[in-house]
């Protein structure tokens, strides 16, 4: 995909302003991507994303502060002294009248309650591109400071352009600013890296990490690869797991279950967790727990496995589900509406009843028991789910660019240029 330019910002460095969720690896790969195509990344309140760039990615971006957003706005004030020294008065000038950056992003709108935030970006004389997240716009799965609606559908109704990564999740959007027109909103789907999720790499970390974590190579592995938390519901897949043990007639094979969690210090998910071992604990080596590995990591440690299980209450859209298909990993997953463009039950997936322990146990063992039905599945899912993560960010820089030209052009008929 050529990204077109935006004329307003064709001839310098593209600026962008980075909101929302700092923290998951989503973020830190996208700006990531984003800084190594030139662009200057400035991410609100992001010194813990920042760190991970040069840690695990050899790039930079520059953090900004929330209070100084608050109290400056889109401005930039650069030190009077340093600028007497090196630049001319014209320069200067330009400097000045340039600010600071040229697009915002607010990527997640209800993370971590941090609901002045949006009234403040909303508020900020820039174009703005937003991308929703599953539980932004889909109440179901986690409860609202009663605030947050009324802040998200003025958010949505700033936005210059509304993004997605499913279209179950594009339409919620629309129906929240059902007066925007159809070009204002625009799917990107979250597509993984071939260079790192790729069937070689698969095959060596399932030498990889079974070795490091005592499992046989000739024993079956389940992953459950998603966040700890309880809207993720991997209770449910410990129970479910429990009962297709437990059916010695149906299941002769010795399965393990594996699930990756937080690391401790996480307030929101270390009390979670601790329930988990403890349901866990009967089963004894059967289930075994992983902290959360760099990104760099993550491929090798998923294609370790036989088969994944992923059963949240919302989701925004199957971006681990990509990344295991393109692992050769089949997938055991909920029954959501935001996933039926990428999964089709007993095609490219098995797809369960995520409110039913039973339903869940009964797509484990039909995965234990039929090598076959695992294999066609993850073939037809590598098929299906084909991307490239490049197709990603060339979708999002396209994205700032558009955005500015929209907003350049309604200032223009505002003026009567």
């Amino acid at each position: 995909m050529k990204v077109m330019k935006s004329q307003a910002s064709s001839r310098l460095p593209l600026r962008v302003l980075f909101a929302g969720d700092t923290v998951t690896i989503h973020s830190v790969r996208l700006v990531a991507a984003l800084a190594r195509r030139g662009v200057e990344m400035q991410v609100l309140n992001g010194s813990g994303l920042i760190d991970r760039l040069g840690r695990e990615y050899d790039t930079q971006a520059t953090n900004l502060r929330y209070d100084e957003i608050r109290l400056r706005g889109n401005v930039r004030v650069p030190g009077i002294g340093r600028l007497e020294r090196r630049l001319n008065r014209h320069r200067l000038r330009r400097s000045l009248n340039r600010p600071r950056f040229d697009v915002i992003h607010v990527n997640n709108l209800y993370c971590g309650e941090q609901l002045d935030r949006l009234t403040t970006l909303q508020s900020l004389p820039a174009p703005l591109v937003v991308t929703a997240w599953g539980s932004d716009v889909d109440d179901s799965a986690v409860r609202k400071h009663p605030s947050y609606p009324p802040l998200r559908k003025a958010l949505l109704s700033r936005a210059t352009l509304i993004t997605a990564w499913s279209p179950p999740m594009v339409q919620r959007c629309r129906a929240i600013v059902p007066d925007r027109p159809a070009r204002d909103f625009r799917l990107i789907r979250w597509n993984p890296d071939p260079k790192s999720f790729n069937l070689d790499v698969a095959k060596r970390g399932r030498k990889h990490w079974r070795e490091r974590l005592g499992i046989g190579q000739d024993e079956l592995v389940f992953l459950s690869p998603r966040n700890t938390r309880p809207n993720y519901r991997i209770d449910r897949i410990v129970r479910a797991f429990s009962q297709a043990v437990a059916d010695h007639d149906a299941v002769s094979c010795r399965m393990v279950l594996v699930i990756v969690h937080a690391k401790p210090g996480r307030a929101d998910q270390d009390a979670y967790v601790e329930q988990l071992r403890a349901a866990a604990k009967p089963l004894g080596d059967r289930v075994r727990f992983v902290e959360q590995v760099p990104h760099s990591q993550v491929p090798s440690l998923f294609g370790a496995a036989d088969a994944a299980i992923s059963i949240p209450q919302a989701d925004g859209g199957p971006a681990t589900h990509t990344e295991m298909s393109a692992l050769g990993v089949p997938l055991i997953i909920a029954d959501l509406v935001d996933y039926q463009r990428y999964a089709i039950a007993d095609e490219t997936a098995l797809i369960v009843d995520a409110d039913s322990d039973a339903s869940v146990a009964d797509a484990i063992r039909r995965f234990a028991c039929d090598d076959a039905l695992r294999k066609r599945i993850a073939a037809k899912a590598l098929t299906a789910n084909a991307g490239t993560f490049d197709q990603t960010v060339d979708a999002y820089l396209q994205g700032y660019h558009d955005a500015i030209d929209r907003t350049a052009a309604s200032i223009a008929a505002d003026v009567g240029c």
